[in-house]
């Protein structure tokens, strides 16, 4: 056997091994790498959210999968603009029609990669790995609305609080995966509360 035919025998040997055995038992150990869904990652339970959500993780996962630009650096329309859109988690104006449109061949190991990763920042614990701090800044991505790159979001919220010290027509609310965990009555406290900043 030739050299270059070793390499390529080493090389499928490899890739083979990251796939994981060739079964589907859902109480087989998690033995791949922590960061990988085949290791400690893939041990996470999925709560909060429901089978629609997982089909909106599902879209801007395919879309993530998709080339935005060419061998020469231009973008490719129309996937640079629903890559774009795609970055506002639950906020994007999408829906499955655009998968339709998209132009080029996705890589398929990478819609799953990137669909755990849309879960884990809808369920606000992106990324979902030991040892990794939380992002903590936060991008808006419509009025009155900012998310963190780990899906935790802060929204301006109507009839937020109203108490006899207090009378606040809207206040802010700190969000994980869809929960109120904190709010207060400006911005400015909830990111105090978390140590949290704006991205300028």
């Amino acid at each position: 056997m030739s050299d270059s035919e070793n390499q390529m025998e080493m090389f499928t040997s490899i890739i083979s091994s990251l796939a994981g055995p060739e079964r589907m038992e859902r109480d087989r150990p998690f033995v791949g790498q922590s960061h990988t869904t085949l290791g400690q990652r893939g041990s996470m339970q999925i709560v909060g959210m429901r089978a629609r959500d997982l089909m909106d993780c599902y879209i801007r996962a395919v879309i993530f999968s998709y080339p935005v630009t060419d061998e020469n650096g231009k973008d490719i329309q129309p996937n640079r603009g629903f890559h774009d859109e795609a970055k506002k988690g639950q906020y994007a104006l999408l829906n499955s029609n655009c998968l339709y449109r998209l132009v080029g061949d996705p890589d398929p190991v990478s819609i799953w990669q990137n669909m755990i990763c849309e879960i884990e920042k809808m369920m606000g614990v992106f990324p979902h790995l030991p040892g990794r701090d939380k992002e903590r800044v936060f991008r808006k991505v419509r009025q009155g609305v900012w998310i963190a790159e780990s899906g935790i979001e802060i929204k301006l919220v109507d009839n937020l609080i109203e108490t006899d010290e207090r009378k606040i027509v809207a206040g802010y609310g700190l969000f994980v995966n869809n929960q109120m965990k904190y709010k207060a009555a400006t911005l400015q406290e909830v990111l105090l509360f978390g140590n949290f900043s704006i991205e300028e």
